[in-house]
């Protein structure tokens, strides 16, 4: 099972599968595919603040149907442990590796800062 980073949905499911690394679609090929609640906030951002076409369900949907996609249950854990990630002050990126940290399984992500200060991240 991977986590995927929110950018790496977008990618997805705008078929720009040219963006992700070979490791990359490797992972996503041979692994169980899960986001958190977090992803989908962001993804609404992205959304209202017209970056993306669609809004975060409508992509949520797409991608439970294309590629299985999960969403984790943490709940309230995730902003505990967040509290932790203290190497970043984007609140986004702190819930998403959290996530990740508290499933205990690699988080697939572009971001440069996560991949140096997470030993879970992969990209």
């Amino acid at each position: 099972m991977i986590y995927l980073d929110t950018h790496v949905l977008v990618w997805l499911l705008a078929g720009e599968h040219q963006l992700l690394s070979k490791k990359a679609i490797k992972s996503i090929e041979e692994n169980a595919l899960i986001t958190g609640s977090i992803n989908l906030l962001e993804l609404e951002y992205l959304y209202e603040i017209k970056r993306i076409p669609k809004r975060s369900l409508e992509i949520y949907n797409e991608l439970q149907t294309t590629i299985n996609l999960k969403l984790h249950e943490l709940g309230d854990k995730v902003i505990m442990k967040a509290i932790d990630i203290t190497w970043t002050r984007d609140p986004f990126d702190r819930l998403i590796v959290s996530g990740s940290t508290l499933l205990n399984i690699p988080l697939l992500t572009k971001d440069e800062t996560i991949l140096k200060h997470f030993p879970l991240a992969m990209w």
